[in-house]
């Protein structure tokens, strides 16, 4: 999975340039993608590759063949600081994974490694994690509902959201931290716990 990274104000004249819409095969709008931001773009892109971007990607007009473009092209997502509100719609109603975060933005760059089977990405928060996962470090989540012993997940346990190793024995469920100046969290029988996917990068 490759990395492309962009600045503020990708439009929609950029994603898929005004003088390709002559067609409406969804194939050829997507050979033309990124034309006139990116000559390369539309040749070296492959299936799961993700695209981050600066603030108010996909500005300009309304089509819809922005996202579509990108979609067809085997963009997996595209991670921004903020989205155009009508590209943000279009990328909704036509099923195109986006994620509005500042800090991941930010933070991935070209060359960084990121996880085919990833569906979304969270920032860690404080220490209980390390020394695998450092304060501020964003993590890239597979979303599933169950993990198998051992495993390291996002959890939603009354209230509140951990990134925590899975442990379950004969007494429970347990929460555990790698950093071991914190003690396991016993998930109670009146707790409520939800998983919301696996740690894979």
């Amino acid at each position: 999975m490759k990395i492309y990274k962009y600045k503020d104000n990708v439009d929609t004249d950029v994603i898929i340039p005004a003088r390709y819409l002559n067609s409406f095969d969804a194939k050829e709008l997507a050979s033309h993608a990124m034309a006139d931001i990116d000559p390369t773009f539309a040749t070296t892109v492959e299936k799961g590759d993700i695209i981050v971007a600066g603030q108010n990607f996909g500005c300009g007009s309304s089509r819809e063949h922005a996202p579509l473009c990108l979609k067809t092209a085997g963009v997996k997502c595209v991670i921004a600081k903020s989205f155009a509100r009508i590209f943000y719609r279009n990328s909704i109603n036509i099923g195109f994974p986006i994620m509005e975060c500042e800090e991941a933005a930010d933070k991935i760059e070209v060359g960084d490694e990121v996880s085919s089977s990833a569906d979304f990405g969270v920032r860690v928060c404080g220490d209980s994690m390390e020394p695998l996962y450092l304060d501020g470090q964003i993590i890239w989540i597979h979303k599933q509902e169950t993990l198998e012993e051992g495993e390291i997940g996002v959890f939603f346990l009354d209230g509140d959201a951990y990134v925590k190793k899975y442990h379950q024995s004969d007494s429970g469920i347990q929460l555990i931290s790698l950093n071991k100046k914190y003690a396991p969290i016993q998930v109670t029988s009146g707790s409520t716990l939800k998983t919301f996917g696996k740690v894979v990068g």
